[in-house]
């Protein structure tokens, strides 16, 4: 009998920690990138009001590919990236 973690679980089923990327974008791309980012391996883009334009949901797993597609989007002007460590509630 083996005990496996539940990192060691998600690592298995190929899961990964969910990110969040936020953009920003000049005003008059936006909707370019909208439409640019649904085609990505992504979770959920969210349009936000504030110093963000756009929250990009995905996964660890596709982060570099999923970022290298969004700083190289005509329009993009900055983006921060953050990866969860752990969930508080689900």
């Amino acid at each position: 009998f083996v005990d496996i973690t539940e990192k060691a679980v998600k690592l298995l089923k190929g899961q990964s920690n969910d990110v969040i990327i936020l953009v920003k974008v000049e005003p008059k791309y936006r909707d370019k990138v909208y439409e640019a980012t649904k085609k990505l391996p992504i979770e959920k883009a969210l349009r936000l009001a504030g110093d963000f334009d756009l929250a990009v949901i995905t996964q660890e797993t596709v982060l570099d590919k999923v970022l290298d597609a969004i700083n190289n989007m005509e329009g993009v002007k900055e983006t921060k990236t953050f990866i969860s460590i752990g969930a508080i509630k689900e």
